[in-house]
Parts: structure tokens; C-alpha cells; sequence
């Protein structure tokens, strides 16, 4: 009986151990001293240590299995860059979470991007479809897909708002085209900027003055009295390279007197007017510099006919000129500044053969233009003219240009006399033309 006692008590204990040590074993922050424990009270039931020993392992092994049919979840998704899958290479999660943008100014651009998404989402369902392999510890290893149910790192692309590309570029004036003299500029104001090395554009203007006074006597046009004069200058305008340009003027005129004040009184004419030919170079500066400066210099040929042209001006002689010509760029506009020395020519008397002296002319002109699109350009000018004994004026002209298509360009100015004591003076003035770039 004492024997069956013995036996049933060591059972007893051997039971108890066991629960302790698999209670201690649980907690894994206190393994160390669990195991301890539970050693010693096995030691004082009497156990022997091979004995002691087996069931410590005994117990180990059965925790290790319980832990490893545990699945955890994490609490937190991870992100591509601290929690990459085992079984995962670098440029397989960097096409899981890859953006595709739409790039308006580069199509190709966007097209490869398209089929590197695509050719990735088709290996990722080849590789869903092998069997997954196993660790070192046989535990199966799990996709952060296959946690979360779809790919975290696509990002819905149906908010993003797709953003035109805009064409930048520096054009003085916005909408660009040839002056009445020939080269690239407003209306009378040249810009120190040329065309591009072979291009070549074409126009002509009108331009209509209603004379009011000769010298200092003036029309009475309640009388029925009236002089005009009409110009119709054809401009060539020739880019030789990327920083010289020719321009050539070719104007036709005419011209009408009936006034009894009037020198002559009752006369007209028309014809060739005499042809200009106008260089300019723009001096070499930073491409991205705001400001540009250009020299330039010309030669009036006397192909007017004198006697029939001289209420144009024709003087029979030819004229050489030199000019500077300085553009800023400003924040919404352009501001043009040109300066100008005209050498004239002495014309002989029409009855004794002699020279008549002419003074030289000295010229300027400002000029800003708005340019708040590609189509359309506001342009305000401050045109002046010291012709010495010949008298000085100052114009004030406003103007419009707008494209009609890539190549055609027209504009309309409205000029304003602030001041004029030359021979002929003017109360109304109007400009309009066409530029055709090929």
C-alpha cells in the first residue's frame, strides 16, 4: 500500500510540474526564471535530473509548436521600404507601388511608363499562381497582399488633375512681325530683336494722313478745302542668321491738294516712293537674359520721282542712317528704346542747279507692348522727329496686332499729334497692315 501511495503522489507532482512549467513557459518575458523555478520544485519532488530534464523539453517543444500556428497581424500596414516580403526583389515592389502620370509634353514618356505598369501586374499574377516556398523554420511566408486583401501601394489616379505643359518661351513683342521700316518691331518702334536664321516674312500697310496745315496756315476744311496723302509700303523682312536680319521697304504713294492756301493749291500725284534698306544685328547675350541691344544701320535709295514726290519728302538724293535699338524684359510687358542719326542728302534747286542745305535728322522712339496671350498684343508708342530748320514733331500711337493663324499677323495703330511744326502737320492719322511669315 505504502508503495502505491509513493507512486500516486510522484504522479501527482509530476502532473503539477508539468502544468507549472507550461504556465511559466507562456510568458515569455519570464523564461529564464520559470525554468529555474520549475527545475527546483522537480529536484524536491524527488525527480532525478535525466528525468527533470525530458520533461523541460518536453514542455519546450509543445510551446514552439503552439506558437507556430499562431498568425499575427500586424497592428500597423507597413510601407514598401521597412517591411519588404522575403520573397520579393526590389524592382518587384518598386512596380507595386509605382505611379503612373499622364506627361502631356512627352507621350512616348507616359507610353513606357503604361507598359512597365502592365508588364508588372502580369508577372505578379504568375508568381500568385506558383506555390509559395517555405522558410528555414517551415513556416509559410505571406504577401502583404494576401494580409490586407489587394495591393496597398497603387494609388488611385482618378483625383490627380492633369496639367498642360506650357510651350515657354521669350517673343518681343508676344505677337511677332515686321515695322513700317522694314525690320522686326511694333509699328514704328524696331525691337533689338531679329528674326531666327532663315526666316523670311512679308506685309505691307496702309497708312492715311489728312493734312490740316502747311507750315503755319491751315486748312479750312468747312470750305470744302482738303489734302491727303497716302503711303503703301511693302516690307520684306529676311533673318540672314540668328542675330542679323534685312529689311527692305518698298512704298508706293499718292497724294491729293485742293486748297487755295495751299502750296500748290490744286495738285496731286503718285508713284514709287524711295526704297529703304534697313541691317540690324542684336550684339551676342545670355539666352536667358531680359535685356537685348541691337545696332543697326540703312540707306534711302532716291527712286522717287522728285518733282511728282516732294509733298512726300523726295529729296533726289539718298540718306544713310544709324540706330541703336535696346528691348527689356519686364514682368507683363516689353519696353523698346531706339535712338537714330539720319545723314540727308542735299538736293539741288529745281531752277538754278544749286545745292539746298537740309538738316540732319535726329530720331527716337519708345515703345511698350502687352502681350497677356500668344494671340494678341497691345502696343503704345512715343514717336519723335528733330529734322533741324525743318521743324520737330512728337507722335503719340497706340495699336493693336493679333495672329489670325500660326503665319498671319495683322495690326491697326490710331496716331496722335502731341506736337508737329514741320511743313506738313496732320489731324488725323491711321495705320493698318498684314504680316505674312513663311
Amino acid at each position: 500500500m505504502f508503495k502505491i501511495q509513493t507512486v500516486l503522489k510522484r504522479r501527482v507532482a509530476l502532473i503539477l510540474a508539468a502544468f507549472v512549467a507550461a504556465a511559466l513557459f507562456a510568458s515569455p518575458s519570464k523564461v529564464c526564471a520559470g525554468k529555474d523555478l520549475v527545475e527546483e520544485q522537480l529536484k524536491d519532488s524527488g525527480f532525478s535530473d535525466s528525468m527533470i530534464q525530458k520533461i523541460m523539453k518536453k514542455n519546450v517543444d509543445n510551446t514552439m509548436k503552439a506558437k507556430k500556428k499562431e498568425k499575427i497581424y500586424p497592428d500597423v500596414k507597413p510601407t514598401p521600404a521597412e517591411n519588404a516580403s522575403a520573397d520579393k526583389t526590389a524592382d518587384e515592389m518598386l512596380a507595386d507601388t509605382i505611379l503612373v502620370a499622364e506627361n502631356t509634353a512627352n507621350p512616348e514618356a507616359a507610353k513606357t511608363a503604361t507598359d512597365a505598369s502592365s508588364s508588372s501586374k502580369k508577372k505578379t499574377k504568375k508568381e500568385e499562381a506558383a506555390p509559395r516556398k517555405k522558410d528555414g523554420k517551415g513556416s509559410q511566408v505571406v504577401t502583404v497582399d494576401e494580409l490586407y486583401g489587394g495591393n496597398l501601394y497603387t494609388e488611385d489616379d482618378s483625383d490627380i488633375k492633369k496639367i498642360k505643359a506650357r510651350d515657354e518661351k521669350l517673343y518681343y513683342p508676344g505677337v511677332l512681325s515686321s515695322c513700317v521700316q522694314g525690320t522686326t518691331g511694333l509699328i514704328y518702334t524696331q525691337t533689338a530683336h531679329t528674326l531666327k536664321k532663315g526666316q523670311f516674312n512679308i506685309g505691307g500697310h496702309i497708312i492715311y494722313n489728312q493734312i490740316s496745315k502747311q507750315n503755319d496756315t491751315k486748312i479750312s476744311f468747312l470750305s470744302g478745302e482738303y489734302a491727303q496723302q497716302f503711303a503703301f509700303p511693302i516690307t520684306a523682312t529676311v533673318g540672314a542668321l540668328d542675330n542679323f536680319e534685312l529689311g527692305f521697304v518698298f512704298p508706293g504713294q499718292s497724294w491729293k491738294i485742293d486748297c487755295s492756301s495751299l502750296r500748290p493749291t490744286k495738285d496731286s500725284g503718285s508713284g514709287m516712293g524711295d526704297i529703304n534698306m534697313r541691317m540690324k544685328y542684336k550684339l551676342p547675350m545670355q539666352p536667358e537674359s531680359p535685356t537685348a541691344l541691337a545696332v543697326g544701320w540703312g540707306v534711302k535709295f532716291p527712286t522717287a520721282d522728285k518733282k511728282t514726290m516732294y509733298v512726300m519728302g523726295a529729296t533726289g538724293e539718298a540718306d544713310y542712317d544709324l540706330f541703336v535699338a535696346l528691348s527689356q524684359k519686364l514682368t507683363s510687358a516689353n519696353v523698346h528704346i531706339n535712338l537714330g542719326y539720319t545723314s540727308t542728302g542735299d538736293p539741288k534747286s529745281s531752277t538754278a542747279g544749286q545745292r539746298l542745305y537740309v538738316d540732319d535728322k535726329f530720331n527716337y522712339n519708345v515703345g511698350v507692348d502687352f502681350s497677356k496671350s500668344d494671340d494678341l498684343t497691345l502696343m503704345f508708342e512715343l514717336n519723335g522727329e528733330n529734322w533741324g530748320a525743318m521743324g520737330t514733331k512728337l507722335d503719340f500711337t497706340p495699336g493693336i496686332r493679333t495672329r489670325i493663324n500660326r503665319d498671319l499677323v495683322i495690326d491697326a495703330a490710331l496716331p496722335v499729334s502731341f506736337y508737329n511744326d514741320q511743313e506738313f502737320g496732320y489731324n488725323f492719322k491711321f495705320v493698318m497692315g498684314a504680316t505674312y511669315t513663311f
